[in-house]
């Protein structure tokens, strides 16, 4: 029996999380070759976007929003598909919980 577990991410919006990303796109250079300031800045808004869409998958930059969790058989053990209230931590440990409520043995490879 295997478990899946899916965890979605988006960036944070909190303080810590914008003050991060602002400090990944601090240091952005437009494409030398451009030369009208039009097509610079939509070349430095394109870099930023490009930063942005991943912003998601970092620690230091992303937060967890859902989840879910599967046993090969089908059977759902727990599947969460709102936004979470709980910070990180909590969620990480509910997850571990509920594989140890539910008896499922977990192999290290």
């Amino acid at each position: 029996m295997r478990v899946f577990i899916d965890i979605e991410t988006v960036p944070d919006d909190s303080l810590t999380g914008q003050k991060v990303a602002e400090s990944m796109c601090a240091n952005i250079e437009p494409d030398a070759r451009l030369t009208d300031p039009i097509k610079i800045e939509a070349n430095i808004q394109k870099k930023k976007n490009e930063i942005f869409s991943e912003l998601g998958l970092s620690p230091l930059t992303g937060k967890i929003i859902c989840y879910s969790m599967k046993v090969t058989d089908g059977e759902s053990i727990l599947s969460d598909t709102t936004e979470l209230e709980e910070n990180e931590i909590a969620l990480l440990r509910r997850i571990d919980n509920e594989i140890t409520q539910s008896h499922i043995r977990v192999f290290s490879p």
